[in-house]
């Protein structure tokens, strides 16, 4: 009887054991798409601000306080998503194997070094 009970529990501990590997794969798949998705976001914000700095040097629009208050915005946002995705981007999923990066974010063909 305590042999057919430790089967059992051997058993239940094994497949518990599974799910929770499972579970696990799964969430660090899901790091990996998010942290790909907020570089992605990150260099889209990136260009806006380039492109808003290019239209504030305009002669026409040189000096325009709306336009220098849209830069200094874009420019925080892309810090704070920078900082962001070099927290999350700590673990970088790759054919299901995790490695560790230092605070280096590279972004095609960008190299970011986005520590603090």
């Amino acid at each position: 009887m305590l042999f057919y009970s430790l089967v059992t529990v051997c058993c239940l501990s094994f497949l518990f054991n599974l799910l929770l590997l499972w579970y696990t794969r799964n969430l660090i798949r899901y790091l990996a798409l998010f942290t790909e998705d907020s570089r992605e976001v990150l260099v889209s914000i990136q260009e806006y601000a380039n492109h808003l700095k290019n239209v504030y040097n305009m002669d026409v629009f040189y000096g325009d306080a709306t336009l220098e208050s849209l830069i200094r915005h874009s420019k925080d946002i892309a810090e704070e998503l920078g900082a962001f995705v070099s927290m999350t981007g700590q673990v970088i999923v790759e054919d299901d194997t995790v490695n560790m990066e230092d605070n280096t974010i590279i972004v095609e063909g960008n190299n970011d070094n986005n520590a603090d």
